[in-house]
């Protein structure tokens, strides 16, 4: 049976154009970068701006994206995000990696994706990834054999916690557990306020959670 294609209405095409309006996206993928793109920061974020979007938050595989978006945020005049993604182009789980991010203003942090063992078992599945990944790297991955977190997180996370960024684990959420997979990293009582800085010209981890509940 043939899947029915889609007809693009007017209708459809409006209702599409509404529902960007203050809307965010936390994930796109910009240039520059090692893989094709369509659209560079600055692009995207003006045109996130004539759709009447809240805020986007820009990401890539094998760079820190949190100083790009200072830059594209200031072009557009559009709050503009940026995180670090923890494959080995940054060292993996890589505690100054994510040090350096969070002094960027980075307000978000991926586990590893295109290195993550997990991944790697798949890795034909995207073929452009795929094409690019050399046939011996070793692929990163944040558990022991008996579930729990590898010593290299627990600073990783006391990082991510005092600076009020999200942390996100894209292969293995249900391993992780809550609090943790796909969320904020919940700091302990005695470090929720340690290490946390405002950058200048950029927002705070409160100012860009709080952009989802206006």
């Amino acid at each position: 049976m043939k899947a029915k294609a889609v007809r693009k209405t007017p209708t459809a095409e409006k209702q599409a154009k509404e529902l960007l309006k203050g809307a965010i996206d936390f994930h796109i993928h910009t240039g520059p970068d090692i893989y094709p793109r369509l659209l560079n920061d600055v692009e995207v974020a003006r045109q996130a701006k004539r759709a009447g979007m809240r805020a986007v938050l820009i990401k890539s595989h094998v760079t820190i994206t949190a100083d790009r978006a200072q830059i594209a945020q200031a072009v557009a005049e559009l709050p503009v995000f940026g995180g670090v993604t923890l494959n080995w182009q940054v060292g993996g789980l890589n505690r100054y990696a994510v040090e350096c991010a969070a002094k960027f203003g980075a307000r978000q942090v991926w586990m590893p994706t295109t290195h993550a063992a997990q991944y790697l078992k798949y890795a034909d599945h995207v073929p452009m990834f795929a094409k690019a990944l050399s046939k011996d790297v070793p692929g990163i991955t944040i558990l022991n054999p008996d579930g729990s977190l590898v010593p290299e997180m627990g600073p990783i996370l006391e990082i991510i916690a005092s600076n009020g960024c999200d942390c996100m684990e894209p292969f293995a959420p249900a391993a992780v557990g809550g609090g943790f997979a796909g969320g904020r990293a919940g700091p302990d009582p005695g470090s929720k306020e340690r290490g946390r800085k405002k950058n200048r010209g950029h927002p705070s981890g409160r100012e860009f959670r709080s952009l989802f509940h206006r």
